[in-house]
């Protein structure tokens, strides 16, 4: 892949990301006839001027994620470009997955709760008569959809990121304060099995990715959330 690299960076630089960064990706590859073992790749990033736009490129996989997400529109078109731009220098045959990744972040004002914005079936159990104090929780839920598998966490956390999310050089658009714990919705609707590689048909079913990540989200927040948040389609 890193042949290609320069090719593609020029290519990039025209189409509106002029920062580049070559950094490495380490996995935890698990094997059943030994222990663990630490995969390290190279990875090249590709980011936009104000680094809110990012592309990140490996030997075997393409992430396009930002930090000021407007709407769905606006991101699919980022992820055509990526794509034609890409392909354009290395000719891609196949994909094995394609996927969608939303991450909302629930923050609470002055005596409010998240009971406020989120459905009871995400709230946990009630700690208040407990006698526990700072009290996190997190759960995960994974379903078939007619389309592929989603995968629903949800959790509290002192970041505004999870931890598993790919470390980058992208700015990180919403910062908590010191203590602050805000509710994490993730929501990851995907596909496997190999097709054909086209744009315009990977575009097409991050759109119907999309709208299953749209349904979960409506029954995982209150009417009270979609009003102060506003009810438009592109809130996924």
């Amino acid at each position: 892949m890193e042949k290609f690299v320069p090719d593609i960076q020029e290519q990039f630089r025209h189409n509106g990301f002029p920062r580049f960064v070559k950094g490495q990706l380490q996995e935890l590859m698990l094997q059943q006839d030994g222990p663990p073992r630490l995969s390290t790749t190279d990875r090249f990033e590709f980011l936009n001027r104000d680094n809110s736009l990012g592309i990140i490129l490996s030997p075997s996989s393409l992430i396009i994620q930002t930090t000021t997400y407007s709407d769905f529109e606006t991101f699919e078109n980022s992820v055509g470009v990526a794509l034609k731009t890409i392909n354009s220098v290395v000719n891609i045959d196949l994909v094995e997955r394609i996927g969608l990744r939303y991450i909302d972040v629930v923050r609470l004002k002055d005596k409010e709760s998240f009971a406020d914005y989120l459905k009871p079936g995400l709230l946990g159990i009630e700690t208040k008569d407990l006698g526990i104090k700072n009290w996190i929780s997190r759960s995960e839920s994974l379903g078939v959809t007619p389309l592929g598998s989603l995968v629903v966490r949800w959790s509290q956390s002192e970041n505004s990121v999870p931890l598993n999310v790919i470390p980058s050089s992208m700015s990180v658009s919403i910062q908590l304060q010191p203590k602050e714990i805000a509710t994490l919705l993730d929501f990851d609707h995907f596909i496997e099995g190999s097709l054909d590689f086209d744009v315009d048909t990977i575009v097409s079913k991050l759109g119907e990715l999309h709208d299953g990540i749209d349904q979960a989200f409506r029954n995982s927040v209150t009417s009270k959330a979609l009003e102060l948040w506003g009810n438009e389609e592109k809130n996924a």
